[in-house]
């Protein structure tokens, strides 16, 4: 089953602290409120998000745990943020 999910888009990270992280996307994609960030190039360290708060490229996302049974496991999207 998907669980590396497919890539939409890279974004830049700021605001970035142990709950969440403001994020800037490279471009205007729809993403689903809740997706995997992946925060090195290879995908190393990954973070599973959950949308607060968005604009057309900028969106606020609070990270969550992938053990809370509210996480919908259908299909993740990942997103990856790297300098």
């Amino acid at each position: 089953s998907g669980t590396n999910g497919s890539y939409i888009t890279k974004a830049q990270t700021g605001d970035f602290s142990a709950s969440g992280a403001k994020l800037q996307l490279d471009k205007d994609v729809t993403l689903p409120l809740q997706f995997q960030l992946s925060l090195s190039q290879k995908g190393g360290v990954q973070r599973f998000c959950e949308v607060v708060w968005r604009s057309t490229t900028t969106l606020g996302v609070r990270f969550i745990d992938m053990k809370q049974p509210k996480i919908v496991r259908g299909r993740a999207t990942r997103v990856t943020a790297a300098d």
